[in-house]
């Protein structure tokens, strides 16, 4: 996604729950709260965005699915962060030089 439209989705989540904060002040629950809490998520992404363009794959699968976990079970989450700061010390080494020769490289 670009982080134009990332941005613009921010956006309209933010006018969103201020039409509806506006028009419906006295309800807390609902969809108002929802897209502000949406909104702050998207506006964190689209800061962040240049960095994630980088980031590896196997760190995006392993992100989205403790975040499944930890939205199923919430107390799962002393055990999700302690196995992500382990995955991310502890990460394949694609591509890196070790495989390489470096006497092939030379003219």
């Amino acid at each position: 996604m670009q982080r134009a439209t990332i941005g613009a989705i921010s956006l309209t989540l933010f006018v969103v729950a201020l039409v509806l904060w506006v028009t419906d002040p006295s309800s807390s629950a609902g969809l108002g709260p929802a897209c502000v809490r949406v909104g702050i998520l998207l506006a964190v992404v689209w800061l962040a965005h240049p960095q994630l363009v980088t980031l590896p794959r196997w760190l995006t699968i392993t992100i989205v699915g403790a975040l499944a976990v930890v939205c199923w079970k919430p107390k799962a989450l002393l055990f999700a962060l302690p196995v992500l700061v382990i995955l991310a010390v502890m990460r394949p080494r694609w591509g890196g030089k070790a495989g390489r020769n470096s006497s092939s490289s030379r003219p």
